[in-house]
C-alpha cells in the first residue's frame, strides 16, 4: 500500500489538491469550505445535481491544504467523474485513494 492510501471497509477518499482546491470546493459542495480554517478539522458537506437533488454525503478532511472526501465506494467513482467535469481551467487535481 502507499502511504497516502488510505482504507476504510465501505468507503473511498478522493483526494482534492491544488492552488485553487478550495475555491473549486466551495463551488460545488454544500456547505462553507472556509469554515476548515485549521488543519485536521473536518467538516460534513453534500453534493448535489444541477437540479438541486442530493447526490452525496462527504466528510471533509483538510490536511496541509489538501481535501480529503470520505464518500461510500459504491458511488465514489461517478462522484469522481462528475467532479472532474467542472475542474476546466481550475489549477485542482482529483485522485481517486
Amino acid at each position: 500500500m502507499k502511504n497516502h492510501e488510505i482504507k476504510i471497509q465501505g468507503l473511498d477518499v478522493i483526494l482534492v489538491k491544488g492552488s485553487d482546491a478550495e475555491n473549486f470546493l466551495q463551488g460545488q459542495i454544500t456547505n462553507d469550505i472556509k469554515i476548515l480554517e485549521k488543519e485536521n478539522e473536518a467538516i460534513y458537506a453534500g453534493y448535489c445535481s444541477p437540479k438541486g437533488r442530493l447526490i452525496a454525503i462527504f466528510l471533509i478532511i483538510k490536511v496541509w491544504d489538501n481535501y480529503f472526501l470520505f464518500c461510500p465506494t459504491s458511488i465514489s467513482d461517478e462522484i469522481s467523474k462528475k467532479l472532474s467535469m467542472y475542474i476546466l481551467r481550475s489549477k485542482v487535481e482529483l485522485e481517486k485513494a
